[in-house]
This record gives C-alpha cells, structure tokens and sequence, in this order.
C-alpha cells in the first residue's frame, strides 16, 4: 500500500526524531536572545514532536506566558499567527 501514496503537493515528509530542524533552531534561539535582553515580555508557541513509531501521529504540544498586561497584545498575535499560517497553508486564498 505505501507504493500507493503520494505526498500532496506543498507538504514534506515528517522529520524523524533525532533529526535537528536549522530553521526551528535559529527561530527558537533568536526568541531566546531577545527574552534574554528583556526584549519579549509574551510568548506562545506551538510544537509538534515527532513520533518514532512508524504510522504514528506526531505529539502537539503548546504553552504561553505573559508579563502582566500584555494578556490581550499576545492574543492578538496568536490571531495574526493563525490567519498567517491559514494563508500560508492554503496558497489559494
């Protein structure tokens, strides 16, 4: 049956456990800096870890934090985060 599948156009295969992403690395560590220097004062993130298992669903993981009033400026960048990535994952829009 796997010689029946075709990945959809626009979509990787998963990275397997174990295997550094660069541009995950380089986002993470810039985020880190810049907490580092008092430059963020809210963060969210999102994650998906992979599953060695073969046919296994990946593991999503999320968490947030904020200085105090800064609650509703970290919403509003989740909403612009999700309308971003829901144009980025369909180019049609």
């Amino acid at each position: 049956m796997s010689d029946n599948v075709v990945p959809m156009p626009g979509f990787h295969a998963p990275v397997k456990s174990g295997e550094p992403v660069p541009r995950v690395v380089e986002i993470l560590e810039t985020f880190l800096e810049e907490a580092k220097r008092g430059d963020l004062v809210a963060v969210a993130i999102a994650a998906v870890q992979p599953d060695s298992t073969p046919g296994a669903q990946p593991f999503t993981r999320t968490g947030f934090e904020y200085a105090a009033g800064n609650g509703y400026a970290l919403e509003s960048a989740i909403n612009r985060l999700h309308r971003r990535y829901g144009r980025y994952m369909d180019p049609n829009e």
